[in-house]
């Protein structure tokens, strides 16, 4: 039987933190004006 991880259970992603990435990701999404960069 293969070994499963906890990160590999359905539901666990709710529960866990943000990694440092998602966090900036985050916040880029809230500062840059993508809408006026992306409109020709």
């Amino acid at each position: 039987m293969k070994q499963q991880s906890l990160a590999s259970q359905v539901g666990f992603e709710k529960y866990g933190r943000k990694s440092r990435r998602e966090l900036f990701l985050d916040e880029m999404e809230q500062i840059v004006p993508w809408s006026a960069l992306e409109s020709p």
